[in-house]
Formats: structure tokens, C-alpha cells, sequence
């Protein structure tokens, strides 16, 4: 008998429980489902499109912030109905679940306001910077604000074998830095180096492309006068004051796979992050590089390069021992090198290389220099 009362008691709760727990999380009559958000129609807490423009993908004109979300400091309509339902139903209601809003008989609606002034009020209180409801903005790489050229239409200030560098205008008239080697006048490794700008933690953003199919890349924390420790190039002895020794984020033209790694020029390190690694490592020996992870799969890195002969956007964030590259807002690669002494953390110049026979052209130069 005992045995049966108590399985009886049991099975009535289970019951009881059940039910509570479905009418908690059935939909409050009247209440339409929440649409989904996503990238291109994000949505408030209540299903609606948020205020202002949706996230745009990184482009040069890409400028306005993302919308405003006003709603997100409200509950949705549907928790806030069933905290009404929970309210009015009495002491003998089973409990509310917290997520719906509801704290039993007490619960009541959480306020919910439209008012800008009160809305600008919390979200200062939250960031006192203001923002945007706390999604960025949305990429745009023709806001220079903060940023220095180092490109004022003339080669002033650069220096290197003058021989395959000069400055020509695209065909918008935008004037761009010219890198040419040829068959007949080859340029071996040939470097161009921004003498007035030396820095460590920065950021760099350059606009790119290749012509004819070639090699070479941007060269950052870098020095000059250094033996160079290859083979005499096509074009002669090289002149160490020309050469640029250090980290250099790689680009060649086409599909090559290269395009977007961490390279350590002129260092016996070589490769140090291919394009999708996120590698980190303790100075200068190749057994000691470890891979912390992967960006995303090579092809879908490649498929965010635009072909040969059009414009690539490219920019540089390093801060301290983490150095990333990006090409046209996607994250190619990631280098870590904890190593104090490492050529990878020197403060050193900016320059561009060229190799092989090639036409590289170079726009839109820009530095923010942090130290």
C-alpha cells in the first residue's frame, strides 16, 4: 500500500511538472514566432529588423554603422506575455521559468521604452565611449581617420634601387607606387623602404595588385644593412643598404598559395604561418614553431583574393608579439612569437618587394603608428 501511494504521488508531480513546464514554454496566444536573425537581416529581441542599415561586408565605401539596437534592453514580447500570464495566475501556478521572464505570482513585465534620450542614457552607462549598441562598425577602408600616408603621390621619403621603381597613375588617376621587373632589365630581389617611419605596434593598410605574374610582398619591423644571405640576384650584387631584413606579409600574383603568409625574409625561419595558420613559436628555430589553429580553409582564404590585374585591399594589425594579416577583411594568417630578441619584434621600416619578372603597383599607403 505504502509502495503504491508513494509510485501514486510520484507519477501526480511528474504530471504536475509537466505541465507547468509546457505552459511556460508554449507560445503566449497572439504572440507570432521570432524570425531568425542573420548577418544580412539582423533582428532585435522581439524578430523585428534592427534600426538602421544591416552589417555590410568590408568594401571601400562600407562606412555606416551597423543599426542601432534599441530593443535590447527589453525582454521579448512573448517572455513579457508570459510573465503577464504567471502573474495573474494565482498562487497555485506552477513556477514561471526565469528565461520566460516570469518569477511567479510576483512577476510582472519588465518595462520596455523607446525613448532615445533613455536608451542613449543606458547604453553610455554600459560603454561611457557611446558606440552602437555594441555591434561595430561596419568596414570601411577609405576612413583614414587616424592614419598617416606615407604616400604623397612622389617617392619622397622611399628609397631603394630606382632602377624597377617609379610612380605612375592608375586608370582612375589615382597615383600608385610601380615596382617592374623584366626579362631584359631583371630585378632579383628588389626592395623599396620608407626611410622617414619606423615602428612596432601599428597599423597598415595598402591597396595592391599584380599585373603580370610575379612575387613579392610588404615588409614591416624591418632593417636594412644587413649581409644578405642569398645567392647575387639576376641583377648584380645586391646592396644590403637596399635589402630588407624581417617579418614581410607574402603576395603573389594568381592562385598562388603563398598570398597572405607570415614570412621571415632574409632569416634562416623562412615560412613561419602559412595562409590559415595561426601558428606561435620561441625564437629563431624552426622546431620551435607549434600550431595553435586554423583560420579557415586555404580556398576560402584564396576565394576572398581578387584576381590578377584588380585591386587587393591589404592591412596589417601588430600589436606587441601577435602580428595578423588581412586581405580584403578576411584573416589570412596569425604569427605569435613570444621571443623578445626575434627579428619578428624589432621596430624597424616599411617597404615593398618585388622578385621575378613582374609589374606590381602599390596605392592608398597608410600607416597608425602606436610606438
Amino acid at each position: 500500500m505504502t509502495n503504491r501511494l508513494v509510485l501514486s504521488l510520484t507519477a501526480f508531480c511528474a504530471a504536475l511538472w509537466s505541465a507547468g513546464t509546457a505552459a511556460t514554454q508554449a507560445p503566449a496566444p497572439g504572440v507570432p514566432p521570432i524570425q531568425a536573425s542573420t548577418p544580412d537581416a539582423p533582428r532585435d529581441a522581439d524578430g523585428n529588423l534592427m534600426a538602421g542599415k544591416p552589417f555590410v561586408p568590408c568594401g571601400p565605401n562600407t562606412g555606416s554603422q551597423i543599426g542601432i539596437l534599441p530593443n535590447s534592453v527589453r525582454n521579448t514580447s512573448a517572455q513579457n506575455a508570459a510573465a503577464s500570464a504567471n502573474a495573474g495566475a494565482g498562487r497555485g501556478a506552477a513556477p514561471a521559468d526565469p528565461a520566460a521572464g516570469g518569477r511567479g505570482a510576483a512577476a510582472t513585465p519588465r518595462p520596455t521604452t523607446t525613448d532615445p534620450v533613455i536608451l542613449a542614457g543606458m547604453r553610455a552607462a554600459v560603454d561611457p565611449r557611446g558606440g552602437n549598441g555594441g555591434l561595430p562598425n561596419a568596414c570601411n577602408w577609405a576612413d583614414n581617420t587616424g592614419f598617416t600616408s606615407i604616400f604623397d603621390g612622389t617617392l619622397k621619403g622611399w628609397d631603394g634601387d630606382m632602377r624597377f621603381w617609379k610612380v605612375e597613375r592608375d586608370e582612375n588617376g589615382d597615383p600608385m607606387i610601380v615596382g617592374i621587373a623584366t626579362p631584359e632589365a631583371p630585378s632579383g630581389n628588389a626592395y623599396l623602404t620608407y626611410r622617414p617611419l619606423q615602428a612596432h605596434d601599428f597599423d597598415f593598410k595598402a591597396d595592391m595588385r599584380f599585373i603580370n605574374r610575379g612575387g613579392g610582398g610588404i615588409q614591416y619591423r624591418s632593417k636594412t644593412g644587413i649581409q644578405w644571405r642569398a645567392y647575387a640576384g639576376p641583377a648584380g650584387i645586391y646592396n644590403n643598404d637596399w635589402m630588407l631584413t624581417g617579418p614581410q606579409f607574402d603576395y603573389w600574383s594568381g592562385t598562388s598559395a603563398h598570398t597572405g603568409q607570415s614570412y621571415s625574409e632574409n632569416t634562416p625561419m623562412g615560412i613561419e604561418a602559412s595562409r590559415n595558420q595561426i601558428v606561435r613559436q620561441f625564437g629563431n628555430q624552426r622546431a620551435r614553431k607549434n600550431l595553435a589553429g586554423t583560420i579557415a580553409t586555404t580556398d576560402a582564404i584564396a576565394a576572398a583574393v581578387n584576381p590578377e590585374g584588380t585591386w587587393n585591399h591589404f592591412e596589417i594589425i601588430a600589436r606587441g608579439p601577435v602580428v595578423m594579416h588581412f586581405i580584403n577583411g578576411q584573416l589570412t594568417s596569425v604569427l605569435v612569437d613570444d621571443d623578445p630578441a626575434s627579428s619578428n619584434n624589432w621596430s624597424g621600416f616599411f617597404g615593398f618587394e618585388i622578385e621575378n619578372t613582374t609589374r606590381f603597383e602599390a596605392k592608398n599607403v597608410y600607416v597608425r603608428k602606436l610606438n
